[in-house]
């Protein structure tokens, strides 16, 4: 068995984690790789990742955020965050993870990721896309939806779904549903969900709300009164001028999570969050 491991360097606590990591690999006959060259941690002879089959990631959400753009490996995340919704086992428990994957104890769990193509270049989001104004003023975003008619072969439907006034726009997938999308009001989607969801943003009218759509429809957005800026998991990504056009869609390319309990997803969000507590 061979892992990666990628951890957030910035972090003292990640790098203490990554080094206990690497102890017990050792210790446990696992070969392992870095993600990538980190500092304070030596990576030299430990960058081949040929022969891999599982990505460990050493931080929180964000480190998963980050690694999953670049990797095919099933990810197990170590949570060393402060929500750590993504991550399947605290860092105590390191050893008995290795162990119970090594001897298969473990299932998949696939998610869904968004893709926006913009300017003939494509971007890919576990959690969310995001426009947003680049000033001051509410921006309108004229937003169509497009999807293959099953009655007319070859031809495609483009519907206007509306224009919204607002500071922006989010496009989640339903695992960032808990994240960006949730505190601007959007709504919890179980993982599975076929779906997308766009949540305004500080919408100037008290009737544009979230809206739900199957995730085999493409989403043209518009920002139709000014330019807008796009963020891809946190990141900006691009400056979108006035009447320019981004098209999101669900992306082909899918994450596979190592799961060692079946309803730790649910525990966490509700733990964290709160979601149908009493």
């Amino acid at each position: 068995m061979k892992i990666v491991i990628a951890l957030n360097a910035n972090k003292a606590i990640a790098v203490e984690a990554a080094l206990q990591l690497q102890t017990i690999c050792q210790r446990q006959g696992v070969a392992y790789a870095f993600f990538e060259k980190y500092e304070h941690i030596d990576t030299s002879g430990h960058l081949d990742t040929v022969g891999a089959t599982l990505l460990v990631t050493v931080g929180g959400d964000g480190t998963i955020l980050h690694a999953a753009k670049n990797t095919t490996l099933p990810i197990l995340g170590v949570n060393l965050g402060r929500v750590g919704l993504l991550c399947e086992v605290p860092v105590g428990q390191m050893e008995s993870a290795l162990v119970a994957v090594r001897e298969g104890k473990y299932h998949m769990e696939t998610r869904t990721m968004v893709r926006a193509t913009y300017q003939g270049q494509t971007h890919d989001a576990l959690n969310d896309m995001v426009l947003y104004k680049a000033g001051r003023k509410l921006v309108d975003f004229e937003t169509r939806l497009q999807k293959e008619s099953t009655h007319k072969k070859g031809k495609n439907t483009d519907d206007l779904l509306g224009v919204v006034r607002a500071d922006g726009v989010i496009v989640c997938t339903p695992t960032g549903s808990t994240a960006y999308s949730v505190a601007s009001g959007g709504s919890v989607f179980v993982a599975s969900a076929g779906v997308l969801g766009l949540t305004p943003i500080g919408a100037g009218n008290l009737s544009n709300r979230p809206v739900v759509v199957g995730d085999d429809h493409q989403i043209q957005m518009t920002p139709k009164n000014q330019a807008a800026l796009m963020e891809c998991d946190g990141h900006r990504v691009a400056s979108v001028p006035a009447g320019e056009s981004v098209v999101f869609a669900k992306s082909p390319k899918l994450v596979q999570f190592v799961r060692l309990d079946s309803n730790a997803v649910y525990e966490r969000i509700n733990a964290k969050m709160g979601v149908w507590c009493v």
